[in-house]
């Protein structure tokens, strides 16, 4: 009498290694330990055979079926599933449009623990800080890459633009009569402008009667007092030019007349 034993079931004990990094492809599936059917095992996952499943991978998530077969080709289908690792996110705000010569604050945000994180790194400046502050005189893009300890990095960017938003006053009547109000005629303007490169005067045979170069605006006692030559000037139309310069070097050339009264 012959008796036909079957083979024990086969068993497979896995471990499943998500990836390191949210999207990607580094999850792994590892053996521990088989027993039951007849050895040697093969292994066959996604159209792939394996004579060993040690290390199956990289793999990005997902579900997937490992099956294996033994040497009398009985099979057993284990399902799988690695699990997307958890995704890091920085966030460092909207566009911004700013006045020239303002400071702009640019905080970031994540959901990263202070202890999760192992670098930020920011363009165009340079800090591993949470928090940067800039002063820029002209367009420009800022972006920061957060690096968490596993190595995974995620990066944000923003558009910084300029509105010069140039704004001056030059008077059109002074009267420089000695009574403290409105005695010089001279250059106003915002923090825009950074210096007032050229300014002259000019009576109406064309004769220069004011010159100033490199002037800071705002400043009265840097602006023409109504004398030429030591002389109190004739009562009149005067005309004038001056070139204004912006904190981000850009220049603006303005002309036009005053009238100087007593």
């Amino acid at each position: 009498m012959i008796v036909l034993t079957q083979a024990p079931e086969i068993n497979v004990d896995l471990t499943v290694s998500p990836p390191n990094c949210y999207d990607t492809q580094t999850g792994q599936i590892s053996l521990d330990a088989i027993y039951g059917g007849v050895s040697p095992y093969t292994f066959l996952l996604n159209g792939r055979t394996y004579n060993s499943i040690e290390q199956i991978g990289p793999l990005p998530s997902g579900s997937y079926q490992l099956i294996a077969q033994d040497a009398n080709l009985c099979q057993q289908t284990i399902d799988v599933e690695i699990p997307q690792a958890g995704q890091i996110f920085v966030d460092i705000g909207d566009d911004q449009i700013i006045k020239l010569g303002q400071a702009v604050r640019i905080p970031l945000y994540t959901n990263l623990s202070d202890s999760a994180i192992a670098q930020i790194n920011w363009t165009p400046d340079s800090c591993h800080c949470k928090e940067i502050l800039l002063s820029p005189t002209e367009a420009l893009f800022v972006s920061v890459t957060l690096i968490d300890t596993n190595g995974c990095e995620v990066t944000d960017r923003i558009q910084i633009t300029i509105d010069r938003n140039i704004k001056y006053y030059i008077p059109n009547v002074f009267t420089p009569n000695g009574d403290g109000t409105n005695d010089r005629f001279f250059i106003q303007a915002n923090a825009s402008i950074q210096n007032i490169n050229r300014f002259v005067i000019f009576n109406r045979w064309g004769d220069l009667i004011f010159k100033q170069i490199n002037m800071t605006p705002n400043i009265p006692s840097l602006g023409w007092d109504g004398y030429y030559k030591g002389q109190a000037a004739e009562i009149g139309v005067y005309t004038y030019f001056a070139e204004l310069e912006a904190i981000d070097g850009y220049r603006l050339v303005v002309r036009g007349d005053v009238t100087l009264m007593r």
